[in-house]
């Protein structure tokens, strides 16, 4: 699956998703249905949220289907299940916060998703240079590649106050990295040596869409 998203990556293409009829059905409902819920209370903006639950429920079910079949995705019944309850989830736990006023709070993670995004997109502004090989393990065909590695990111982030501050700095970087490979912004690299197997300059990952 990663050979197949690093050569659309590279070519700049995109894979079809396809849907069962049945599928297709289900969600022109949803979106009908999300739709009356948040006109019905307009007067509360944030139920806008709801207006938002077919379009998350599309993209995850697509996401879903791409990993089950990444040469010919199709979504079926189970991936939309899945989809639309994670984003039905979703639009309550932003109503939820709102009404117990709880919006406007530090949220450390969306702070340290945010750090992570603008820590790759700078570094694929920057221009190599010998201390990317000398301090990163990043030689220039790494760089040429859109490879990073944990040392760089660890080394870039680890004072940022939502990493430094966070209980398990470390894990809180290993977290938000799965959540970045779970949405294709990151793609590991599969390391065959064992030995370089948790050394923080061989870990690296293929940079991919950084769209949101």
């Amino acid at each position: 699956m990663i050979a197949n998203a690093s050569r659309h990556n590279t070519t700049n293409t995109v894979t079809n998703v396809g849907m069962t009829p049945d599928v297709d059905s289900r969600f022109r409902a949803i979106d009908e249905q999300y739709g009356r819920l948040a006109h019905a209370n307009r007067d509360k903006p944030y139920m806008l949220a709801y207006n938002r639950v077919a379009l998350i429920t599309m993209k995850t079910a697509a996401l879903l289907a791409v990993g089950a079949n990444p040469h010919n995705p199709c979504i079926t019944a189970l991936e939309f299940d899945w989809a639309e309850q994670f984003a039905n989830n979703s639009a309550q736990t932003i109503i939820r916060r709102f009404e117990a006023g709880k919006v406007g709070e530090a949220n450390p993670y969306v702070e340290q998703h945010d750090q992570l995004m603008s820590c790759l997109k700078r570094y694929l502004t920057k221009e190599w240079n010998p201390r990317f090989e000398k301090n990163y393990g990043i030689p220039k065909h790494f760089k040429d590649s859109r490879y990073v590695t944990y040392k760089y990111l660890k080394t870039m982030l680890h004072k940022q106050p939502a990493f430094r501050n966070a209980h398990n700095p470390k894990m809180a970087l290993d977290n938000i990295i799965q959540t970045f490979e779970k949405a294709e912004h990151l793609f590991k690299i599969a390391l065959h040596d064992k030995k370089a197997r948790g050394n923080s300059v061989a870990e690296m990952w293929a940079i991919c869409n950084l769209q949101e």
